[in-house]
């Protein structure tokens, strides 16, 4: 026998206001920060530090994004001003599960790469990061710096007209998606092509 649901009333939510005091503590909390903090992780870090309440921490951090206290809203992220941005070199083969970003200054410092980003980045590619308040204080990408390789040797995946194209390299089996006005009229099946991006 199925189990009846509960239900509950929707409560309305509770009006919140913040004081100038903990606005004042907020923005002291975050200037002292050695990373960024993201926005997903910004009312969970209020409430940690400052020790408010859920409504609150809420209530802080669409207060702090509607001021513009330093945040990038494109990012979604209060920066920093103490952390620099570093570079990281996408290593790895195969697929995206089995790529690292290595610190280009550290060797010894490397994140896995889909904890960093899920953005189309191929191996070899020059990547700007910066630290941010996250589990495993896994940097942030800013944006792709170089892309050191961008011409690919590839063959379609799925039948010769296809538009989804899979580089020949077996260490970086990369799928890449061409416009089909791009290709020339005519091609043989199992035709191999050059990519560039």
């Amino acid at each position: 026998m199925a189990k009846k649901k509960r239900t509950t009333k929707n409560a309305a939510p509770e009006e919140v206001t913040l004081t100038p005091e903990l606005l004042g503590r907020a923005r002291a909390a975050i200037e002292k920060l050695d990373a960024d903090l993201p926005y997903n992780k910004a009312k969970m870090w209020f409430r940690h530090e400052l020790g408010i309440g859920a409504g609150e921490a809420n209530a802080l951090q669409l207060q702090l994004r509607a001021e513009g206290f330093k945040n990038d809203d494109a990012a979604r992220v209060f920066l920093s001003d103490t952390v620099q941005s570093f570079r990281g070199i996408v290593r790895g083969a195969r697929t995206a599960d089995m790529m690292t970003v290595v610190r280009e200054d550290d060797s010894e410092k490397s994140w896995p790469l889909e904890d960093i980003t899920y953005d189309f980045v191929l191996p070899g590619d020059v990547l700007e990061l910066r630290p941010q308040v996250r589990y495993g204080n896994t940097p942030r990408l800013v944006r792709v710096i170089e892309r050191t390789r961008k011409r690919w040797i590839c063959r379609a995946v799925k039948g010769w007209k296809a538009t989804v194209w899979q580089s020949v390299n077996p260490f970086a089996p990369v799928e890449f998606n061409v416009d089909a006005s791009t290709l020339p009229k005519g091609l043989p099946a199992g035709c191999v092509i050059e990519v560039e991006i």
